[in-house]
């Protein structure tokens, strides 16, 4: 299973991504700057991509990151 959230440092959004085996341990984690993810949407798996939308400040914006483990 995969994990999406998101941390903000000095005004700056990372979205983190992890991916664990069924035991629970993580096989897989990267980090990406410049996205927002907020919870409000529900990432949904497309052709190999995790993709949400996310709404922020009058705008809605279609994010996409590479399901890859």
């Amino acid at each position: 299973f995969a994990i999406l959230y998101a941390t903000t440092q000095k005004k700056k959004t990372t979205v983190n991504y992890a991916v664990y085996s069924d035991t629970g341990q993580k096989i897989y984690s990267k980090k990406y700057s410049g996205m927002v993810f907020d919870g409000d949407s529900q990432p949904i798996l497309y052709k190999g991509r995790i993709v949400w939308i996310s709404s922020t400040k009058n705008k809605t914006k279609l994010y996409s990151i590479p399901a890859a483990f």
